[in-house]
């Protein structure tokens, strides 16, 4: 296990039945550090975040989660492994026929023996870390999408996970919410020192958050850069990244 990491992933290949999506994965991710994943459209970056906590399984190689094997573990193992992480979906992925304060409570009521006044109380105190006091009992049809966001940030850090991991987390968001969710997330990592993995293609909320990013190349299926997105955008030596990282044209 490299020193400092939380995450390693090692010689990983992903896809769907035969078709390889992305192959010899190898990197780490710090405790504690803000992680991006990005990549040209269609490269795979959700389908490497949900391998990264156990929605999907590998074809080849391994991914180790504080040194043990997600691949490898029992169900039970895999389990608490997930009790430690959250995940805040594309679009919020909230159950629409649940207020947000039964979306909040969901992970609690399925990992803690909490009783039912410690479970509202503490899905309240979640809500309202989030500026969401008061809409406890809305639908999530009934708010804005900013406010369906942090619901589901919300959710997601419900069980006080030491990894969170964000799917397009600015996706239809105007760009003054979009930068409010970045100061949450710089927020969560100082305030808390949780590690965060975010998949997105924003370039703005890249440079402000990320402090380490990994590109995928959709053309040679396989991660062709992992440095500082200052790096990315002054390192010449690849063009495709430099191109990502420039915003320059096909």
């Amino acid at each position: 296990m490299a020193e400092n990491s939380i995450i390693e992933v090692k010689d990983l290949t992903i896809g769907y039945g035969e078709r390889v999506v992305m192959r010899n994965l190898n990197f780490s991710v710090k405790k504690g550090e803000i992680f991006v994943i990005c990549g040209g459209s269609g490269c795979g970056k959700s389908t490497l975040l949900k391998h990264l906590f156990g929605l999907y399984a590998p074809m080849s190689g391994d991914i180790l989660f504080k040194g043990k094997s997600m691949v490898n573990s029992s169900e039970g193992e895999v389990a608490e492994m997930l009790r430690d992480m959250g995940v805040m979906f594309q679009g919020g992925a909230l159950f629409g026929s649940d207020t947000l304060l039964e979306n909040v409570m969901l992970p609690m009521q399925e990992y803690t023996d909490f009783s039912p006044e410690l479970l509202e109380r503490s899905a309240r105190f979640k809500l309202a870390l989030f500026n969401l006091s008061g809409f406890e009992h809305f639908l999530p049809s009934e708010i804005s999408g900013g406010m369906k966001k942090r619901a589901a940030l919300a959710r997601a850090m419900a069980l006080d996970p030491e990894v969170l991991f964000f799917d397009e987390p600015s996706a239809g968001l105007d760009p003054r919410s979009s930068a409010s969710l970045d100061q949450t997330i710089l927020d969560l990592n100082a305030s808390l020192g949780t590690t965060i993995i975010i998949v997105t293609h924003e370039l703005d909320s890249i440079f402000t958050v990320a402090q380490r990013v990994l590109f995928l190349d959709v053309e040679k299926k396989t991660m062709t850069a992992l440095a500082s997105p200052q790096e990315l955008k002054n390192d010449k030596s690849n063009e495709t990244v430099w191109n990502f990282f420039n915003r320059e044209p096909f």
